[in-house]
């Protein structure tokens, strides 16, 4: 299993999974599987998910505005090439000051796992911080998972 989106917005917790099988170019995805729940995560989720913030302000090119206007929802994950690396799409809005509306913000895509063999060019790659972070979020988006499939199985 691997996420292919995490968000939260609303005090809402989406989450995309999808089941692989096989690799390479032979891999083909089975299931998909689409998590909505109303139950609030760790606070170090919330504290992974900001983590993200300066890779968002940096790459869509907000930097002089305040921090306190931009918040990240989460991020959307795509799997490619020959050998299957991970791209990241870091997804957020920026509240706008003179309307009562908010400007949606959404990153290039942007590899964030490579295999040695890969060969992205170098602007095409996410800094190593934000790696860091990325990797942070997804471990609490697991832990979630983990904890709603739980409550889901001791309920069923």
């Amino acid at each position: 299993m691997r996420f292919k989106k995490i968000k939260y917005s609303d005090s809402q917790v989406h989450l995309e999974l999808e089941n692989v099988t096989g690799g390479g170019d032979e891999q083909t995805a089975k299931d998909v599987i689409s998590i909505k729940s109303g139950k609030e995560p760790r606070e170090e989720f919330h504290v992974a998910r900001r983590g993200l913030k300066n890779a968002l302000i940096e790459l869509c090119e907000v930097q002089g505005l305040p921090k306190d206007a931009i918040t990240v929802t989460g991020v959307s994950l795509a799997y490619k090439g020959e050998y299957d690396d991970m791209h990241c799409v870091i997804t957020g809005y920026r509240t706008l000051k003179n309307s009562a509306g908010s400007q949606p913000l959404n990153t290039p895509q942007k590899a964030a796992e490579l295999t040695e063999e890969s060969k992205p060019e170098p602007g095409d790659i996410l800094d190593e911080k934000t790696i860091e972070s990325l990797k942070a979020f997804i471990a609490e988006a697991e832990e979630y998972y983990r904890g709603t499939k739980l409550q889901t199985e001791l309920l069923a």
